[in-house]
């Protein structure tokens, strides 16, 4: 079955709206990353009035269809990676943004002019590729998504991206020089079917991210004692376990248990207030001076257990 290259911009703008509709969806559950989720949804809605501006480019006088198409791509990719930067927490760079979309359209007023087709097709693509392997590096570098399962495929998705529209930028022009312009729509339809996979994959990548990421937290919060910051019960016997099925067979395990004397006469003479100041300044001698890797936990009330990592 032949699929011209016009449905495939229409199933594209499809995909990129029901992605933007889930991840605003997904914005609701997840106050933590509203901003990030709506950068994303933000870049998909941007993504799908760049393909319709690209099929009726010829609508347009000139060169400033092709120009529009490419500088509101681009603004796409830009939202997606600051959203991936925002996971960390605020971040700069709005301006490097305005200089790049500023610097393409400049290029496009002087060189898309006199090359269009061979701009289009070829140079738009390395701003795309740097901004998907940046995408990537961001994501590698990302200390929010460290130990999600998700991390590596959101890395291998955009890096495999850029990939691509390096291939456009330096492979086709030597293709097309090879065995005619005719393999420009073929690359074309290349393209778009990579964008389809790419603006389902990705989206659904993000918002995977964003629940895997707030479902680790959930799980730390179940597991750690809210007033000492500690391990509590579960926490401990779940890391206690993982511990003992890791260490060497018949190798000694250490265990350390603490009780505070007399604790209950503390919170009777001087109040709930002090016992529980007692207890968190505990938990932070307790930190200091047993072995960094060992797991300290609040088991309950004044008592402490400690089990070093290495047994």
């Amino acid at each position: 079955m032949q699929i011209d290259l016009q449905t495939l911009y229409w199933l594209t703008v499809g995909t990129l709206l029901v992605a933007a509709a889930m991840m605003l969806w997904e914005r609701m559950a997840q106050p933590l990353r509203a901003t990030a989720l709506g950068l994303w949804a933000a870049g998909a809605l941007v993504f799908a009035v760049a393909c319709v501006v690209a099929m009726v480019r010829t609508s347009f006088p000139g060169v400033s269809g092709l120009a529009t198409a490419n500088i509101l791509f681009l603004t796409g990719y830009l939202l997606w990676l600051h959203g991936v930067r925002r996971l960390d927490g605020p971040a700069r760079g709005l301006r490097w943004y305005a200089l790049l979309l500023g610097g393409m359209a400049a290029l496009w007023t002087v060189a898309g002019v006199h090359f269009p087709q061979a701009f289009w097709n070829h140079v738009a693509a390395l701003p795309i590729a740097g901004i998907c392997g940046a995408t990537a590096l961001v994501t590698l570098r990302c200390r929010a998504l460290r130990g999600l399962r998700s991390r590596p495929v959101a890395i291998a998705i955009p890096a495999g991206h850029a990939l691509f529209y390096v291939g456009r930028a330096f492979i086709v022009p030597t293709l097309a020089a090879t065995y005619g312009s005719e393999i420009l729509m073929s690359v074309a339809k290349a393209t778009m079917f990579e964008a389809v996979l790419f603006s389902v994959a990705m989206p659904m990548t993000f918002v995977a991210l964003v629940r895997e990421e707030a479902q680790e937290r959930l799980k730390a919060a179940v597991q750690t004692d809210y007033l000492t910051g500690l391990s509590n019960r579960h926490g401990f016997f779940e890391q206690g376990d993982r511990v003992l099925a890791t260490s060497a067979k018949d190798a000694p395990i250490s265990l350390l248990a603490f009780d505070l004397d007399h604790f209950k006469s503390i919170n009777d003479r001087y109040g709930h207030g002090a016992g529980d100041a007692v207890i968190r300044l505990f938990a932070v001698v307790a930190r200091d001076h047993i072995a960094p890797e060992a797991i300290v936990a609040r088991l309950g009330g004044e008592e402490f257990a400690a089990l070093p990592a290495g047994g």
